[in-house]
């Protein structure tokens, strides 16, 4: 509560009262309203800064509503706040909470217009809006546990004993429970703190016994039911059977009076027990750090982490029973959880590239360059392909370059040219990255019968010379033309 009288401090009071109003009407839940309340306090003490004259939202018209947006998107961190703690002062804010800002204004005059409590001097949903360039930095962003970490999690839990916690004020029954609730269920930390006894249920299948989980309403749908693992339920079990009665309590969410699951002696857990009590007691017994390549470890990450590896393993589930099991609305906010992360991406921009992209021995004869001898059509670059060196500038693009036809380009290593050996002294050795036709992928990593079947569809396909391998009369001879697999070795991530 001091903390809010603070922040009311130097703001006009009649802002202050038409907030004030708002806030109590709102239809918001309790912790949206209380966002959006500090979020129009830090908008109230931005117009007695900068607008000292407008006092009301009756006073806003069109060009203060411009003038807002542009002054958000300039906006660094500790502008508008009336104490500064955070280390990054006077950066500048994310692009999510730009949007946040302005959309909590745009609800605002939408709510105060709607319910004709002032004028509609301008249209909030056209004017109170995040530039193009704002909402294009807004994206998924899922933050998987690293899985290292979240593999070391998973066995701790499982194996937690009792004289692992610490100085604990919950049963280690509790403990254990919630626990595993929170690594196995993929439920919101909200979710999981309103569970009520009696959640889990469990049913014979086919081939083994299913654990059914009653999910509360959350912040946007209503309760449903999905399957969870056995050991989650028997771990709830366990709990139910040795927890103390306790008086019921009212939800804020549905109003219903609920007996709540992690509750002990009448007292429901706090609402920061797993962020700052059970996940580091988590992280010590594990013997991992409590932050990874992402940042801290919070509740919700177990949520994204699950999500993650449901969407992307070796049998991914689909979109559709993905977004069922998560109690998303839309497919839009599942996929907010399914994109692939920046290592993931790498391994597979790795892989791509060394089943399609190899790597050939080039020398460049700096004489000839250097001598003008190039434009006289001499040739300046061999690549080489095993017994011989292709003098063609566009060897990238000759059908025959992992088998050589030796077409009028080809020059043999064994060759007594005076050009080639007077340029040896002047030779600059380098790689150069030749694309591959599936067909030449094969034959490199397949062996003989894939160069046989390769050979037999290039017989009657043109050199850049011209000619093709029937008419050079090499058919029988080219097995012994291949690019050696030394000379043409994977890409490697610091090639």
């Amino acid at each position: 509560m001091n903390s809010i009288l603070k922040a009311r401090e130097g703001i006009s009071p009649n802002w202050l009262s038409w907030i004030d109003r708002w806030h109590k009407v709102s239809p918001y839940s309790p912790a949206n309203r209380k966002t959006h309340y500090r979020c129009l306090l830090l908008v109230g003490r931005w117009l007695a800064t900068s607008h000292p004259e407008v006092t009301s939202p009756e006073d806003w018209a069109r060009d203060l509503a411009v003038t807002f947006v542009a002054a958000v998107d300039r906006l660094k961190v500790g502008d508008w706040a009336y104490f500064h703690y955070k280390q990054n002062h006077g950066q500048p804010i994310s692009a999510y909470t730009k949007d946040r800002y302005i959309s909590v204004v745009r609800n605002f005059f939408t709510d105060l217009q709607e319910w004709e409590w002032i004028p509609r001097r301008f249209n909030a949903h056209r004017y109170l809006v995040s530039p193009r360039a704002v909402r294009g930095l807004i994206g998924p962003q899922p933050k998987p546990i690293d899985s290292a970490i979240w593999k070391k999690l998973v066995i701790t839990t499982l194996n937690l004993q009792p004289e692992n916690l610490r100085s604990q004020r919950y049963p280690f029954a509790l403990v254990k429970a919630l626990a595993t609730m929170w690594v196995f269920s993929g439920l919101r930390p909200d979710e999981i703190r309103r569970l009520p006894v009696g959640c889990l249920q469990f049913s014979q299948g086919k081939d083994e016994q299913i654990c059914w989980l009653d999910v509360p309403a959350n912040k946007l749908n209503p309760a449903y039911t999905k399957p969870v693992d056995p050991v989650l339920g028997q771990l709830v079990t366990d709990w139910e059977q040795v927890r103390p009665p306790s008086a019921p309590h009212i939800d804020a969410k549905s109003g219903q009076t609920v007996h709540y699951l992690f509750a002990d002696s009448g007292k429901h857990i706090s609402w920061h027990y797993l962020a700052r009590t059970l996940i580091p007691l988590l992280c010590h017994v594990a013997g991992v750090p409590e932050s990874d390549s992402y940042g801290r470890i919070t509740p919700n990450r177990a949520r994204h982490t699950i999500a993650y590896q449901l969407a992307n393993g070796r049998n991914p589930m689909p979109l559709l029973e993905l977004q069922n099991w998560l109690g998303h609305r839309t497919p839009n906010s599942t996929s907010y959880y399914t994109t692939r992360t920046h290592l993931e991406l790498s391994q597979a921009i790795e892989q791509y590239t060394s089943q399609n992209m190899r790597l050939a021995s080039v020398l460049v004869d700096r004489t000839a360059v250097a001598s003008g001898a190039t434009q006289r059509g001499e040739p300046w670059k061999y690549y080489d392909v095993g017994h011989g060196f292709c003098t063609h500038d566009f060897f990238e693009t000759c059908p025959h370059r992992i088998a050589c036809a030796r077409c009028a380009s080809y020059v043999p290593k064994t060759s007594s040219s005076p050009h080639l050996q007077q340029a040896q002294k002047n030779l600059l050795q380098m790689r150069e990255a030749i694309p591959l036709t599936d067909a030449m992928v094969t034959a490199i990593d397949e062996g003989l019968e894939a160069i046989t079947h390769l050979l037999e569809t290039l017989v009657d396909v043109p050199t850049l010379s011209g000619e093709t391998p029937r008419q050079l009369g090499t058919v029988e001879q080219r097995q012994l033309n291949l690019i050696a697999l030394q000379d043409i070795p994977i890409r490697s991530a610091g090639s």
